[in-house]
């Protein structure tokens, strides 16, 4: 992948950037598919769970390339795929499939690219904002080792950011988030934090999925 913009082929900024949208966009693509296929059929699950892995560092080193200055011409949107990248990143951190030291500090490291990457658009636009705190909820919440099934059942959870079993997953009480829909939270207060929100603020820490057994 070409780092900079193509200057013997006269390549503008604007039109790199375009570029760079529409391979994060690709790889978004695939990586569904990926999911759907884990979910479907869970035999061929490490080959396919490193398939995955693969896909991520790929997204990953597109947006890596980004350049932070042209924020405001880029649209808003692609960072619905960066904060599932920064999901999925969570997940391959905590699987038990991983264990290798410097797979582990790899993705340490990719995670917090992802992370300032949205915090840069959280600067401008509050639906980033809110994304970020989506995906920072989620990684408090998930901090133990994951099996294959806990990955699985966390899987069929990722259905989009303003999905009810994504907030139903992210709220430690279910029923709370029943009367949420999309409508609502074209209206909601994007200033408020993803804890106001599900009715977090002032409650106890989320629980870890697994314990750190």
């Amino acid at each position: 992948m070409q780092r900079t913009p193509d200057a013997i082929g006269g390549e503008l900024l604007p039109g790199f950037n375009a570029r760079l949208q529409t391979q994060l966009k690709f790889h978004s693509i695939r990586l569904l598919l990926n999911l759907s296929g884990l979910r479907k059929d869970t035999n061929p699950w490490l080959s396919q769970w490193q398939e995955n892995l693969d896909i991520c560092y790929r997204m990953f080193e597109v947006i890596q390339y980004w350049d932070s200055q042209s924020s405001l011409t880029v649209d808003p949107a692609i960072c619905f795929i960066a904060s599932s990248l920064l999901v999925m990143l969570h997940l391959h951190s905590k699987s038990s499939a991983n264990s290798n030291a410097v797979l582990l500090a790899q993705l340490k490291r990719r995670k917090e690219v992802v992370r300032l990457f949205l915090e840069n658009y959280a600067s401008y636009w509050r639906l980033p904002r809110f994304l970020l705190d989506c995906s920072v909820t989620f990684t408090n919440k998930i901090s133990g080792s994951l099996s294959t099934e806990d990955i699985l059942q966390i899987s069929d959870n990722l259905q989009g950011p303003f999905h009810q079993k994504w907030f139903n997953f992210l709220s430690p009480d279910p029923e709370s988030t029943d009367c949420l829909n999309s409508d609502d939270l074209m209206l909601f207060d994007w200033d408020s934090s993803i804890e106001n929100m599900l009715w977090l603020h002032g409650s106890d820490s989320v629980p870890s999925l697994t314990n750190d057994s």
